[in-house]
């Protein structure tokens, strides 16, 4: 299985039309097999669980919408 990169978590929530929240993200990744594996510019391997506890531990998720992209870079 190949690892998805986190900015496609980011592209389903705005497809959505979801805030960037901890609860958005969780609802996204939830819709992935549990196998599957994250990756951002800086790390890998990353499971569902970890993916949210990443971008939360970096400021990229939040509890009121004001998260943005993991790289530091638009899209």
């Amino acid at each position: 299985m190949q690892s998805i990169h986190i900015h496609e978590i980011y592209e389903l929530i705005a497809q959505n039309q979801l805030p960037h929240t901890i609860d958005s993200a969780r609802e996204v990744v939830q819709n992935f097999d549990a196998e599957q594996r994250f990756h951002s510019c800086s790390v890998t391997d990353l499971t569902k669980d970890t993916v949210i506890e990443f971008l939360s531990n970096n400021g990229k998720l939040s509890s009121n919408g004001n998260g943005g992209c993991a790289c530091g870079h638009s899209g």
